[in-house]
């Protein structure tokens, strides 16, 4: 997915083929792009004790490949302060 403004707000989830339900592995993983800033999408089939209807519980988080290409990046410096006039 090429990053452009057409993809702010929006993403994607896909059937997770390695799904392991023993070891609690995501059903469905996938991303998504809000502000110009790249998430990772998990996402895991429930159903509702009381209704019975079928849920999707997903969990969102900073996507690790850029969050290891900013930490990559030299340290932004401290922004200058005008220091309080002397008082001795």
């Amino acid at each position: 997915m090429q990053n452009n403004q057409n993809d702010d707000m929006s993403g994607a989830l896909f059937i997770n083929e390695k799904c392991d339900p023993e070891k609690r592995h995501p059903n469905y993983t996938g991303y998504v792009t809000i502000n110009e800033v790249k998430y990772r999408l998990a996402g895991w089939k429930h159903e509702a004790s009381t209704s019975g209807k079928t849920f999707l519980a997903i969990k969102v988080s900073i996507d690790e490949q850029k969050q290891a290409q900013t930490r990559k990046q030299p340290p932004v410096p401290p922004t200058q302060r005008k220091s309080a006039p002397s008082t001795f």
